[in-house]
C-alpha cells in the first residue's frame, strides 16, 4: 500500500476546506438570511455574508437590509451593521457604497410608511431612521443628501413627540449633519406645532446652519408669526379648546374660548415664534421684524389686558435683539428709550440694545436724562440708567464731561444704587481712570463725586489707595437721598461711605494677598 505523505495531506485538506467554503457559499440563498434573523448566531452569519466577496450583490444587499429588519433584544444590530460596514469600506468602498444604494430605498420607504402624525412610528420605521443616519456616510453625495432629507422628514411629521425616538436624537442628527439637516429641518416649521418645538427647530438651524440656512428660516419664522397674528389661526385655537372641553358639561362660554385662545396665541408667538428668532436675529430681516413689533406701542386707550400683552410682546421682540442691536438700529432704539410715555420695562430693554450698538452718538440723546434734578423715582432711575449707558458708550474720555453733567443742587437726590452704579461701568472700562478718580478724591467738589470714587477704589484701589479712602473717611458731607439711610451700617455722609470702602478694600487686597501666597 502506498503511504500518503504529511504534505499531501495538508494539500488535499486545504483543497477540500476551500471546495466547501465555495459550496457554502453558493448553497446560500434569501432563505438563510431570513432564518439567521431569528437565531443566536444568526447575525455573525449575516454580518459574513454582506462583507464577503464571493456572495452575490443583491444577496449582500439582502444582508445588510436584514439587519435593520431583525428585531432583537440581545445585540445592538444597527451598531454591529455600522461596524461591519467601517471593516467594509476599508477594504472595498465601492462594495459599501454600491449596499447602500441597493438598501436606501426601502430605507427610505419604511421612513414614509410613519407619515401619519396622529401615530406614532413603528419600531421598523424607528430603526430605518437610525439605520439611515449610520449609513448615509458611506453614501454617495447625491444619495446622502437624499437619505439626510428623508431622515429630518421623519422627525418633520410631528417633531415634538419624534424628536427623542430611537437610538439618536433629532438634535444629534442636525448636529452631526450640519447645514444639510439644518436646511431641512426648516420645512418642519409650522405655525401650530407646540411653541417650544418651533424655539428648538430655531435653536438647531441657528447653530447649524450655514448663513443662507439661516436667512431662509428667518423669513419662515417671520411667516409663522404674521400667520399667528391671523384671524384664521385664532379661529383654529379657539376650535381646539373647545375641542379640549368635549367632556364638560353644558355650554361654554364664548367670551372665555376667546379670551383663553387670544392668552394662548400670545404664548404661540412670544414662546415660539419670538424666542425662534431670537436665535436667527443675525439676519438683518429678522432683525427688522423684531424692531417693528418692538416699535407697535398700544394706543393710550387700549384696554389694560391688551396693553399689557402687546408690552409684553414688545418686551421679548426686544430680548430677541439681545448682542445682536447695530448702529443701524440705534434711531428706533432711541425712539423706545426716550418715550416718557411708554412702559418702563420695555424701556428698559431699549436701553440694553442701545448699549450693545456701541454707538457714541446715542450720548447727546442722554444728557436731557442725566442732568435731570427730579425727586421722582422713575426719573431717578432713568437717570441712573441713561448715566451707566453714557459711560458704557464712552468709558475714561467721557468722564469729566460726565461728571460736569450730574445736577449738583444741594437738595438734588441720588441712592445709593445709582452712584455704586457709576463706579461699577467706570472700573470695568477698557481705560479705566484710575489716576482721574485719585485726583478727584484728592479734590474738593460735590458729594456725588467724593462717594463715585469711593466706590471705585474699593474696586480697583491699591494699597497705596487706603491713604485716599482714610482721608475721604473723615468728609462730613450729608449724603442726599432715601436709600442712604436704608444701609445697614447706615450711610448719612461721605465718610460713612468712605469707611466701608476702605474696609471693603482691605478685604479685596487680603484675598489678593492670599491668593499670591498660594500660587507660590
Amino acid at each position: 500500500m502506498k503511504k500518503t505523505s504529511f504534505s499531501d495531506f495538508n494539500v488535499r485538506l486545504a483543497g477540500f476546506l476551500v471546495l466547501s467554503a465555495l459550496l457554502w457559499g453558493c448553497a446560500i440563498d434569501s432563505g438563510d438570511i431570513e432564518h439567521w434573523k431569528r437565531t443566536q448566531k444568526g447575525p455573525a452569519k449575516i454580518l459574513r455574508v454582506m462583507e464577503g466577496e464571493r456572495f452575490p450583490m443583491e444577496l449582500r444587499a439582502q444582508a445588510a437590509l436584514a439587519m435593520v429588519e431583525m428585531e432583537r433584544t440581545d445585540l445592538s444590530a444597527l451598531h454591529e451593521l455600522n461596524l461591519a460596514f467601517r471593516r467594509l469600506e476599508s477594504q472595498s468602498p465601492e462594495a459599501a457604497k454600491e449596499i447602500v444604494s441597493r438598501i436606501a430605498p426601502e430605507l427610505s420607504r419604511m421612513m414614509a410608511a410613519a407619515g401619519d402624525p396622529k401615530e406614532m412610528p413603528e419600531p421598523l420605521s424607528i430603526r430605518a431612521k437610525d439605520a439611515a443616519f449610520r449609513l448615509q456616510a458611506f453614501a454617495d453625495e447625491e444619495l446622502r443628501l437624499q437619505l439626510i432629507a428623508d431622515i429630518i422628514d421623519f422627525y418633520a411629521v410631528d417633531f415634538a413627540s419624534r424628536s427623542l425616538l430611537g437610538d439618536v436624537s433629532a438634535e444629534q442628527v442636525v448636529r452631526e449633519l450640519g447645514d444639510p439637516a439644518a436646511n431641512r429641518l426648516i420645512e418642519a416649521m409650522d405655525a401650530k406645532m407646540p411653541p417650544d418645538a418651533l424655539a428648538k427647530l430655531a435653536e438647531l438651524i441657528g447653530e447649524e446652519g450655514s448663513d443662507e440656512t439661516k436667512a431662509k428660516a428667518g423669513e419662515r419664522l417671520i411667516a409663522i408669526e404674521r400667520e399667528m397674528e391671523s384671524k384664521e389661526f385664532l379661529e383654529w385655537l379657539k376650535e381646539e379648546f373647545r375641542k379640549s372641553q368635549a367632556d364638560r358639561e353644558g355650554e361654554l362660554d364664548e367670551a372665555r374660548v376667546d379670551s383663553v385662545a387670544t392668552l394662548n396665541r400670545e404664548r404661540f408667538i412670544a414662546q415660539g415664534a419670538l424666542t425662534g428668532m431670537r436665535r436667527l436675529s443675525d439676519s438683518p430681516v429678522v432683525a427688522e421684524r423684531l424692531l417693528t413689533i418692538a416699535l407697535a406701542k398700544p394706543p393710550a386707550d387700549a384696554p389694560e389686558i391688551v396693553a399689557q400683552i402687546a408690552h409684553e410682546k414688545r418686551e421679548t421682540a426686544l430680548l430677541a435683539l439681545e448682542n445682536r442691536a447695530k448702529p443701524e438700529h440705534l434711531d428706533r432704539l432711541l425712539q423706545i428709550a426716550l418715550d416718557s410715555d411708554d412702559s418702563l420695562i420695555v424701556r428698559d430693554h431699549a436701553f440694553d440694545r442701545i448699549a450693545e450698538t456701541g454707538s457714541k452718538a446715542a450720548i447727546p440723546h442722554m444728557w436731557p436724562l442725566v442732568t435731570t434734578t427730579s425727586t421722582d423715582d422713575i426719573l431717578k432711575r432713568l437717570r441712573w440708567r441713561a448715566g451707566e449707558l453714557v459711560l458704557v458708550l464712552g468709558g475714561s474720555s467721557i468722564l469729566q464731561e460726565f461728571l460736569s453733567k450730574l445736577p449738583q443742587g444741594a437738595r438734588v437726590e441720588y441712592e445709593p444704587e445709582e452712584l455704586e452704579g457709576y463706579a461699577a461701568r467706570l472700573s470695568v472700562a477698557t481705560d479705566p481712570p484710575d489716576d482721574a478718580i485719585r485726583q478727584i478724591a484728592r479734590s474738593g467738589g460735590h458729594w456725588v463725586r467724593h462717594v463715585i470714587a469711593a466706590y471705585y477704589l474699593e474696586r480697583r484701589g491699591t494699597d497705596e489707595d487706603r491713604a485716599l479712602l482714610e482721608r475721604l473717611s473723615n468728609d462730613r458731607t450729608a449724603t442726599v437721598g432715601d436709600g442712604w439711610t436704608k444701609r445697614d451700617p447706615v450711610l448719612r455722609t461721605v465718610g460713612d461711605v468712605a469707611r466701608g470702602s476702605l474696609a471693603r478694600l482691605d478685604e479685596r487686597l487680603k484675598g489678593d494677598s492670599k491668593g499670591d501666597d498660594s500660587d507660590s
